[in-house]
């Protein structure tokens, strides 16, 4: 458990000390998609490479799903030796079977048939295929980097984690400013070149950091249960179904919109308004991690954890339409990340339905937090899967309507995610909270979840 969380009485300074690393280090992460957006846009033809960079990235990611959540594994069961090389062994047979299928992407058949899938306009289709081939170690990467986070998260080393970041994305700029000298070399791969080569900068950077921890885990015996491989295995499955649902948005998007209006210019604006949406939405991603933890050890400072989640909720909204409506969006865009303007044009409307995006991810990351401290991973996964439904019956009405109006792809996409939003939302508010509470009256140790006696 963090250090900083470890006081017997809850304090507001002691987890923002936590927290504001690791928003930090999601803050820095989301400013990697502008940076590489930034050297592809010096190209000409900026909105084809742009859009054969987000669909090669998107293949990455929904590779790199069944890894994702392994920071969270080894938070959570690392405690001595024997789980330590178990859960290493899981992670080197998932990283090591994720590089294989990236190597399979890139057999023609495989990619004709991803072609196929995601509508690739065959002007990109080549070039999405060289992009993706530099993200052939980007999971294994991931992997062994999130593990060793979680080492260090547990240690209460998060400033680690946000240095990480800072090492990767100086990476970014010194290998996409190689790059860009390169010739032949499309500009797509240049990206994903620049992605893939700075995320094992960062794990070299990660693993050697987290030695000393390392060594003193090894010359600990377990305080918690030990697991087996298969036990491992067992445990992390429902993780790896998460990470799926929850990595599958942005590839599926990028097939639907395939199918809308204006598809190249909206392959090309999308990334770059969900990596708008990534950044504000920092603070919910760190604020999980830790809630997780300060509902173990604080489960009676609940009301304080959900004033915390309305003040970053209100924050972020501020901020993110502070943006939205004012020539800051301009210059996130335009200045910063170098779209034309006529890629502008399709970015104000869609942004505007964007920028409340990051108010529901707080929200949604203070209900898993609380469900998977009662162990409720199952509950989480239908939000996931809840979200993922209302996301494709959007797609599913833009799609069928699409002759009957001339929305562009890249609008529906920003309707759609917000529909998906929404009714998770909605159902854990009508389901999820007497979900909770029914558990919470099932369980056998309610004095220590911190919860009143059940009435009689």
């Amino acid at each position: 458990m963090n250090k900083n969380l470890q006081a017997d009485e809850f304090q507001y300074s002691k987890l923002l000390k936590a927290w504001f690393p690791l928003t930090l280090q999601w803050l820095l992460m989301s400013l990697e998609g502008p940076i590489v957006a930034s050297f592809i846009t010096k190209f000409s033809g900026q909105e084809f490479n742009l859009a054969a960079h987000g669909i090669a990235f998107s293949i990455g990611l929904i590779v790199e799903a069944p890894i994702m959540m392994m920071l969270s594994a080894s938070n959570a069961l690392v405690r001595g030796k024997q789980n330590y090389g178990n859960l290493l062994k899981l992670n080197i047979i998932l990283c090591a079977a994720l590089t294989l299928v990236m190597l399979g992407v890139q057999i023609p058949s495989v990619f004709n048939f991803i072609s196929y899938i995601f509508n690739i306009n065959p002007l990109i289709h080549e070039r999405t295929k060289i992009a993706a081939s530099c993200l052939i170690l980007w999971p294994a990467a991931i992997g062994i980097r999130r593990f060793f986070h979680g080492i260090l998260t547990f240690q209460g080393k998060t400033k680690y984690l946000a240095y990480g970041t800072g090492v990767r994305l100086t990476s970014v700029v010194l290998i996409a400013l190689f790059f860009s000298k390169v010739p032949m070399l499309p500009p797509a791969a240049l990206g994903t070149g620049a992605i893939g080569l700075s995320v094992v900068t960062e794990m070299m950077y990660t693993f050697i950091i987290s030695k000393p921890f390392v060594h003193i885990i090894k010359n600990t015996a377990d305080t918690n249960t030990i697991l087996t491989l298969k036990e491992m295995a067992s445990y992390y499955f429902p993780l790896i179904v998460m990470s799926f649902i929850s990595v599958s948005v942005m590839p599926i998007v990028a097939m639907f919109i395939g199918y809308l209006p204006f598809p190249i210019e909206s392959l090309a604006t999308y990334p770059l308004l969900s990596n708008f949406s990534f950044a504000l939405s920092s603070p919910a991603i760190a604020l999980q991690e830790l809630l997780i933890t300060a509902f173990t050890k604080h489960p009676s400072s609940e009301k304080q954890f959900r004033k915390l989640v309305w003040w970053t909720i209100g924050i972020s909204t501020v901020v993110a339409y502070a943006i939205a409506l004012t020539p800051l969006s301009t210059f996130w865009f335009k200045n910063g990340a170098g779209l034309s303007h006529s890629l502008m044009q399709f970015i104000p409307i869609p942004l505007l339905i964007v920028a409340i995006l990051p108010a529901g991810n707080a929200w949604l990351a203070y209900a898993r937090a609380k469900l998977l401290t009662l162990r409720q991973s199952k509950f989480v996964g239908t939000l996931a899967a809840i979200e993922l439904g209302g996301i494709l019956f959007g797609f599913t009405i833009g799609v069928a309507t699409h002759k009957m109006h001339s929305l562009s792809g890249v609008l529906i996409a920003a309707l759609s995610l917000l529909n998906g939003k929404f009714l998770a939302i909605l159902f854990y508010t009508q389901k999820g909270e007497n979900h909770v509470h029914a558990k919470i009256y099932r369980s056998s140790s309610r004095r220590c979840l911190g919860y009143p006696k059940k009435p009689n």
